[in-house]
């Protein structure tokens, strides 16, 4: 008996000694395939080398010395480069000068899927402990990351670069100094209102803009265009009428006609009725918005509004702290804030008297672009233009739906690949990603590629954001050096995050400043859909015309294909980090597409993330000296989106589960990387609308397509720049000449305001009493 138990008990660990062998075995098969999945092919490896005119290797090894002389011509920390060799080796003409070639292709095999065979997918490539690793190193290499490593190892002028973690650009004095004298101009001891402020400066573009015009004009025809124009912005607060503006709450506040109660409660009604079939907010408390609404009213009744937001309704989106609501940051699991836990935003909208009426629906930790977030709790949001049958963009999708349907003027977004302009160019308003630090926070900085920004439905709304969001936190005093009415605004922190990283003294004060320099890198300008390309060319004619007298100025950037992959490597390896703990914690319910960017971003590896630090700093001081500073460009420009607004999947599951689609998440996000990867500011706005194919909701004659954006791209702390330019669109491109639209925005002087979305999907708040 003892005997055959012992046989027993020896067959037994014989066998499970078997198992483990031949599983020992199994794993090292699968690490030597993710070994060689490391490995690039040679054969397939056609788009590293950047060529001059030509494939030959002369060509090559020709353009690899003068980049190589470029980058010896300057060190990392230089501000400003002037010298005249490589002046002339970047001319205007791209015939005469340096042409690199464009190697952005779309992607083609990768997994993409929604309902359950999305839910398959995910559990192959993310828990499959037998396909897994194969797989994900696969989808990896088949999205080219080998190329930015060999590209790195093979090109010494960008091996011997520092790595850049942060996109840090300190101010340089010049830049100091002008936004120190715009303040002290601006804000003075009598600090003039901003409503005088936006005028004045919206104005002195107009007469900017009146020197351009065509030589037959009289001077009394100038003035008398500038004083009409004047008249008008200061009469209607923007030349757009289908949406309202802080001034116009500021002026029915004054007037005495409405209460920012009365106000609030038919918000509130807009949200909970005509507008709840969109599924804007995360968390919307209507007793949280009649407590803010009632100490607004206090001080109206006193006359001494906190600054002209007092009353204001605005939104945030769902990853920033605001006391008294929660924050999901798009997940199943959400987290309440109490009382005195704002972040920075919030902070700076409170004091200023503004109403945070919620916090607005994100994708699952801003893992995608496309917005609809796949969670019961959210199910949302949608797009206004088009609710049943296309995304309304993300990751800030909620944000730029709450400004798109009427119902705030501004909302807080945040961008880390596109996240503020993409939802801004598919719902038809305006975004604003500035940048890197310059409007600070301190909950969400998990990425070294994002930064907070404004999402508004007019240009006047956006300068009066940025101003307001783009202060410099002041550290050392309980004060600000801004004042409204005799009153300072409170600070409590000793410590914040973009002060310390950059040095307090290298943050200039947000300002706005007075022949303008466009770069165009043509082809990737026209890798789009071609009625969006069209809608873009319109622009640009327009901002060459004898109107605006733009120079357009032909430009191209080297590896433009590898800074993109950077910028994927950079954020899938954060994003992979931050969520690792979710991953591993099985109660914890995470959406399918975003447990595979989990699982991508943690089998990247610590050398492609190196790589692609080389990659950013390279991009940055190509792009920061060599076309911003040696070319003299003022603005990079291009169309927002590589493609129309998508569609939302046909299939009946897809609400609940989502959609993983990463080649349409690529081609939407072609033209954003660079600026996020870059550190640098970026506005997108919409300039028209495309046809609708016949595929979208079936509204009533007001409906007008589905929007087209376009994007301006400035060197660090220009959002000024990008301000006027954006101006210049919505004031002249868009309205001056509407009544000869074309649905669209036709070129050489304007077409179309920016559209409201069908009656079915707008809310105007202050209709009651404005009309």
């Amino acid at each position: 008996m003892v005997s055959l138990f012992s046989s027993s008990a020896s067959s037994l660990l014989s066998f499970h000694y078997s198992w483990a062998i031949l599983g020992i075995i199994v794993a090292l098969i699968f690490q030597l395939f993710s070994i060689l999945q490391e490995i690039p092919n040679n054969n397939n490896n056609n788009n590293v080398n950047v060529n001059v005119n030509t494939t030959t290797a002369n060509k090559e090894k020709q353009t690899d010395e003068i980049l190589t002389k470029i980058f010896e011509s300057f060190s990392y920390d230089d501000d400003h480069n002037n010298d005249d060799e490589i002046v002339n080796l970047f001319k205007s003409n791209p015939d005469d000068g340096l042409v690199f070639d464009y190697t952005i292709i779309d992607l083609q095999s990768v997994p993409s899927g929604t309902g359950y065979k999305l839910k398959l997918i995910a559990w192959i490539v993310t828990k499959s402990w037998f396909f897994s690793p194969f797989l994900l190193r696969n989808i990896i290499n088949q999205n080219g990351i080998h190329h930015v490593r060999q590209l790195v190892s093979s090109k010494s002028y960008i091996n011997s670069l520092p790595p850049t973690h942060y996109p840090i650009h300190k101010a340089t004095p010049k830049q100091i100094e002008i936004s120190n004298e715009w303040n002290k101009k601006y804000y003075n001891e009598k600090s003039i209102d901003e409503e005088e402020l936006l005028l004045s400066f919206f104005s002195s573009h107009d007469n900017d803009n009146d020197n351009n015009d065509s030589s037959s004009s009289t001077t009394t025809e100038k003035e008398s265009d500038s004083s009409n124009s004047n008249s008008n912005t200061s009469n209607s607060s923007n030349s757009n009428s289908n949406y309202r503006t802080v001034l116009d709450y500021n002026k029915l506040y004054k007037s005495g006609n409405a209460t920012p109660s009365i106000v609030m409660e038919h918000l509130i009604v807009g949200v909970t009725t005509q507008l709840q079939h969109l599924h804007i907010f995360s968390c919307f408390r209507p007793n949280h918005i009649r407590q803010q609404a009632l100490a607004s009213n206090e001080r109206w009744l006193a006359n001494k509004p906190l600054s002209i937001w007092d009353g204001v309704p605005v939104a945030i989106k769902d990853q920033s702290p605001v006391s008294g609501l929660k924050t999901c940051h798009g997940s199943s699991e959400c987290i309440e804030w109490s009382n005195d836990e704002d972040d920075i935003p919030s902070e700076y909208l409170k004091n200023s008297g503004a109403i945070i009426i919620g916090m607005t629906i994100m994708t699952e930790g801003g893992v995608t672009p496309l917005g609809y977030n796949a969670h019961p709790i959210h199910d949302g949001p949608f797009n206004p233009y088009s609710p049943t049958k296309h995304y309304c963009g993300g990751s800030s999708g909620g944000s730029a739906v709450a400004v798109s349907t009427g119902l705030t003027v501004m909302s807080v977004g945040w961008d880390g690949g596109g996240s503020i302009r993409i939802p801004s160019a598919m719902s038809g308003v305006i975004g604003l990603a500035p940048t890197f630090g310059r409007i600070s926070f301190e909950k969400s900085n998990m990425s070294t590629n994002i930064k907070a920004g404004p999402i508004c439905s007019s240009m006047i709304d956006l300068a009066l954001s940025y101003l307001l969001l783009g202060q410099v936190y002041n550290t050392t005093s309980t004060t600000t050096g801004r004042q409204q009415d005799g009153r300072r605004q409170q600070r409590r922190r000793k410590k914040v995050f973009y002060n310390e990283l950059f040095g307090e003294a290298y943050l200039p004060p947000p300002h706005l400043t007075d022949g303008i320099r466009l770069g165009i890198f043509w082809d990737h300008f026209q890798h789009t859909e071609k009625e969006v390309y069209e809608k873009c060319l319109q622009v640009v004619e327009f901002l060459q015309s004898p109107f605006i007298g733009a120079t357009i100025v032909n430009i191209t950037i080297p590896y433009l294909k590898e800074i993109h992959l950077s910028h994927g490597i950079k954020i899938l390896s954060e994003f992979g980090l931050v969520w690792e703990k979710q991953f591993y914690n099985s109660s914890y319910i995470l959406e399918s597409n975003t447990e595979i960017s989990i699982k991508l971003g943690r089998t990247i590896t610590a050398d492609e993330v190196l790589a692609a630090e080389k990659i950013r700093t390279f991009g940055i001081l190509y792009v920061r000296n060599i076309i911003f500073d040696t070319l003299q460009i003022d603005s990079i420009i291009s169309p927002a989106l590589g493609d129309k607004v998508p569609k939302l999947p046909t299939a009946a599951n897809f609400r609940g589960y989502g959609e993983s689609n990463v080649p349409l998440i690529y081609k939407i996000m072609r033209y954003v990387p660079l600026a996020n990867f870059l550190g640098l500011p970026a506005l997108s706005i919409p300039i028209g609308y495309h046809d609708n194919d016949n595929d979208s909701d079936d509204y009533d004659t007001d409906y007008i397509g589905l929007p087209i954006g376009f994007q301006f791209m400035a060197d660090a702390w220009n959002e000024p720049m990008l301000i006027r330019l954006g101006f210049i669109i919505e004031q002249y491109y868009l309205t001056r000449n509407s009544n000869n639209n074309d649905n669209g925005g036709g070129g050489g002087g304007g077409g179309s305001t920016i559209r409201k979305p069908p009656n079915e999907n707008f809310f105007d708040v202050l209709k009651p009493w404005l009309g």
